[in-house]
């Protein structure tokens, strides 16, 4: 079956500081596609701002890491956002979710099986639109962050804790 994996990078980044453990995302590659076709993966994620010159260098260092392994990387300098009243920087926004499920839908017709890292129910739509194009999608996430519609939208859904012997990083010092 031919399968295309899609990572929310900055929902991932959240579900592995709640859960404590990383994300080893060659091990999700091989994992995900045993005995299917890979026929595209795609990281989706903020890059820090420019100015901060220590997150960009570790930044690119694991960007690198995920397109020599496979990847292709989509992401956009994070955007800080301030508060209308005092000026403070209040969060900083990445807005990657509609490049994501553009790209899903785009690339729709080259796979069988879209294997989708997030929970936000921002992407049921998509997820339907898959569906009724007779696509499986299988939805990875850490529970207390995925939606309950997304959850019973996509064909299976696992719990990032289920899948953790597979897919967890070992060697903490490696990208």
């Amino acid at each position: 079956m031919r399968t295309a994996i899609f990572i929310d990078g900055a929902a991932m980044v959240h579900a592995q500081k709640f859960n404590t453990w990383y994300i080893d995302w060659k091990k999700v590659l091989d994992h995900f596609t045993m005995n299917r076709e890979l026929v595209g993966a795609y990281y989706f994620t903020p890059s820090p701002p420019v100015n901060d010159i220590v997150a960009v260098s570790k930044y690119r260092r694991f960007r690198s890491f995920l397109i020599s392994i496979g990847y292709r990387v989509i992401d956009k300098e994070v955007r800080m956002v301030r508060s209308p009243d005092t000026g403070n920087v209040t969060m900083a926004k990445g807005n990657l979710d509609m490049e994501m499920g553009l790209t899903m839908i785009f690339e729709a017709p080259y796979y069988e099986l879209a294997v989708i890292f997030t929970g936000d129910s921002d992407f049921l739509p998509v997820v339907e639109r898959l569906k009724g194009l007779g696509k499986q999608v299988y939805c990875v996430s850490q529970p207390r962050m995925t939606s309950y519609e997304l959850r019973n939208t996509c064909n299976k859904y696992f719990d990032l804790e289920s899948v953790r012997a597979d897919i967890e990083r070992l060697n903490k010092s490696s990208i």
